[in-house]
């Protein structure tokens, strides 16, 4: 029995120790099989060698050769940065097991009792496993490098059920310690079942996150095709004012010839000038979304004039693109329809250096708007703009200067 609860002890670490790689790393496209063949064979070792007496060095060292070696197989990781990691994992597992055996020592339960088979190991362990799922987690919240990870928002209601848990683990060591009578086994039972639950809601609490965020990635991928349709649809109309202009072109160069008032080469600047006008930068993804955006202005009367230099392959994802550039452009239509026509004026800079790739609007705003208060000009969707950046360990920042609003942000690409 209690070989059992090492046993599931043992799985829920490597459950950690998952979540610790993926907190780290993005992972390579590898098949689900595979990636579950790799922690079975690497949970194989991991459990012979805990049930082997006197290894507890060659375990941490089986761990971090088997961490290294996962990382740079599933993960997009250099050896180097998997011997990292590994290294990191092993000194808190380490960690853990110290400030356990601190706690149970200052119970009065001796180093002898905890190595030998019976309840004070099983509680032991358990209580080892609830310590060092909380420090994973602290670890994961920190170096969070995406949306679909791990978030303070995410953990906060497991905080009560984990504290509880522990309390509990540690009444119960004082209780073996205090009394005469053999511990029933249910109650490790019950302090195992507290472990996993934990490790449960935190599992279903992430994956409806990952729902949510695939959820409105699909909803911007429909726009994405929406914007696309139109973008190919203004393309095509553009096109053929441009066949039929230059059918008529030998027309309009005689009528001119022997028009005195020439109208009819008034005739054919209009005519010219009513061709759609539209983006062409090298990027797919920023053609569709900045012409979508032209005609948007165009309808709230705004010039928006931009200065792009970017390559044809951006290492950004294009929802992101989207919440960068939509939310930022939302928000300076938005600020210049209070403005008369004349002064609706929207410049658009983005441009690349090495990897790093530099964003910026400017948009003139209200004269009776209080320099205090000009986040309000731009508060909508900031924050999701600010979430976006976080992926790519960007940053923001918006400030005034000659009434115009300014917003700029860098990228790592």
């Amino acid at each position: 029995m209690y070989n059992f609860i090492e046993i599931l002890c043992i799985v829920s670490e490597l459950w950690m120790l998952y979540l610790f790689l993926n907190a780290f790393y993005f992972t390579s496209r590898q098949t689900l099989a595979k990636t579950a063949v790799s922690f079975c064979l690497f949970g194989a070792g991991v459990t012979i060698l805990s049930f082997m007496p006197g290894v507890a060095f060659l375990r941490i060292l089986f761990v971090f050769a088997g961490l290294t070696i996962l990382a740079k197989v599933l993960y997009h990781a250099t050896l180097i940065q998997g011997i990292c990691s590994s290294a990191l994992a092993c000194v808190f597992i380490a960690v853990g097991d110290i400030i356990t055996t601190i706690l149970f020592n200052s119970f009065g339960i001796s180093n002898r009792i905890l190595v030998e088979r019976g309840f004070a190991r099983s509680l032991y362990l358990i209580i080892g496993h609830f310590i060092l799922f909380a420090i994973f987690i602290f670890v994961c919240l920190l170096i969070r490098r995406s949306a679909d990870t791990l978030s303070f928002k995410t953990v906060l209601p497991l905080l009560p059920c984990w504290s509880v848990s522990i309390v509990l683990s540690c009444l119960l060591a004082w209780q073996y310690v205090h009394t005469d009578d053999n511990m029933p086994a249910l109650y490790l039972f019950v302090m195992l079942g507290l472990l996993y639950t934990n490790i449960i809601f935190l599992y279903f609490t992430s994956q409806l996150t990952k729902h949510a965020l695939h959820e409105k990635e699909l909803e911007l991928t429909k726009h994405h095709y929406l914007m696309q349709k139109k973008y190919y649809d203004n393309l095509y109309q553009q096109n053929e004012e441009v066949r039929a202009l230059w059918h008529d072109l030998n027309k309009y160069i005689r009528a001119i010839q022997t028009d005195s008032d020439n109208q009819a080469l008034q005739d054919v600047t209009d005519r010219l000038n009513s061709v759609t006008q539209l983006v062409d930068v090298q990027n797919h993804t920023l053609n569709v979304i900045l012409n979508e955006y032209l005609q948007i202005a165009k309808e709230h009367q705004t010039k928006l004039s931009m200065d792009i230099r970017v390559p044809a392959e951006l290492n950004v994802n294009t929802v992101d693109l989207y919440i960068i550039i939509g939310n930022t452009l939302d928000n300076a239509i938005r600020a210049c329809d209070i403005l008369p026509p004349e002064e609706r004026t929207i410049f658009i800079k983005m441009k690349m250096h090495h990897r790093v790739m530099y964003y910026e609007t400017r948009n003139p705003y209200p004269q009776n708007q209080s320099l205090q208060n000009k986040d309000s000009l731009h508060g909508y969707g900031l924050k999701n703009v600010r979430n976006c950046l976080d992926h790519y360990y960007g940053y923001m920042k918006t400030s005034v200067e000659n009434r115009q609003f300014i917003f700029q942000c860098h990228l790592n690409t």
